[in-house]
């Protein structure tokens, strides 16, 4: 059993709110806007009980990490792909750098990579912006063989992920982004959905994680549960089954809801770390989203998704756009109100 199988999660549930600009659903008005985001804004305002908001400032976090699976897994670029796709989001001038008025900060946090950036240059000139070294180890071990962490390790991402909450609350943001990037990350991905429906085949979870699996990866996968014993604990599986930036994630999500600070799960890994939280804390439910439509079906609980349109992306343009669009609703709809 982890060591943070012990520790107490004081999350509540989210008192009721009615927030002002939702009488703009009383009147035509209510047509022009997306009926998806005045849910959105509605939940908003009920998990940090606030009848308005002026407009939104929020953080993006990019967890990134490799896993030790990766090298059993079809080649996709090798061990350095993530960190090159960083570093050339780090090269130029994103529309959310262009744009600092909109209220939304994109930064990438190293928990796991292969890669060294301190050996580039250009780490140099962001570490302290948009790019952040809280590297754990340099990736994790292959599970098909070992627990991909060891319980040290679990808990040392875990406090990683709960620190940048800690940050994001010090700034007073309203709204935090959690995705990751991990080579590798689907093959773990893919095994933490089997340890949680352990009852379903490793057949049908691969059609959930919408990846092209090959035959004997699926069996690989699939195997490895033979020499890493399923659990009912979660940090348990964490440990044989995940990765650095899922370990971040989880204690990001929890951390969030402690502190009542509203999250959007932005990706695949995000969105199953959302659903191992709620089976520890089933508060957890009430303070997230997801950001599009494909994530709810992983999910055991209801939840809304903020789009169908804008795909996560690495270098958040397109989180930049969806954002952009969420501020000028909110805008508009506090001067209808």
């Amino acid at each position: 059993m982890s060591l943070l199988s012990n520790r107490q999660f004081n999350i509540e549930e989210p008192k009721p709110t009615f927030p002002s600009f939702l009488k703009v659903l009383e009147r035509e008005e209510a047509a022009l806007y997306s009926k998806r985001h005045l849910r959105f804004f509605e939940k908003l305002a009920f998990i940090k009980s606030k009848p308005s908001f002026g407009l939104l400032k929020a953080e993006s976090f990019v967890f990134l990490s490799d896993h030790g699976i990766s090298k059993h897994l079809k080649a996709k670029g090798g061990r350095r792909k993530i960190a090159e796709k960083a570093l050339v989001c780090l090269n130029k001038k994103s529309l959310i750098d262009q744009n600092p008025q909109q209220g939304l900060k994109h930064y990438f946090i190293d928990v796991g990579l292969k890669y060294s950036f301190e050996s580039n240059f250009n780490f140099w000139l962001n570490h302290s912006n948009k790019l952040v070294s809280s590297k754990v180890k340099a990736g994790t071990e292959s599970f098909s063989a070992y627990p991909a962490m060891t319980d040290e390790d679990l808990h040392q991402a875990f406090d990683i992920g709960k620190k940048f909450i800690d940050r994001a609350h010090y700034h007073e943001v309203d709204l935090v982004f959690l995705s990751s990037a991990a080579e590798g990350g689907e093959g773990s991905a893919l095994a933490l959905l089997k340890a949680l429906k352990p009852q379903e085949s490793i057949l049908e979870l691969s059609k959930l994680v919408n990846i092209d699996w090959l035959a004997e990866e699926l069996e690989l996968i699939d195997k490895s549960f033979k020499s890493n014993p399923l659990s009912h604990e979660p940090f348990h599986n964490l440990c044989f089954y995940g990765g650095f930036e899922a370990a971040t994630l989880i204690g990001a999500i929890l951390r969030c809801s402690e502190l009542k600070i509203p999250f959007v799960c932005s990706d695949l890994m995000a969105s199953i770390m959302w659903e191992y939280a709620a089976a520890i804390n089933p508060n957890v439910q009430f303070y997230g989203f997801c950001l599009d439509d494909t994530f709810l079906k992983l999910l055991s609980f209801s939840a809304l998704s903020l789009n169908d349109e804008y795909p996560n992306r690495i270098e958040g343009e397109s989180l930049f756009l969806l954002w952009a669009l969420l501020q000028n609703e909110l805008k508009s709809l506090n001067n209808q109100a």
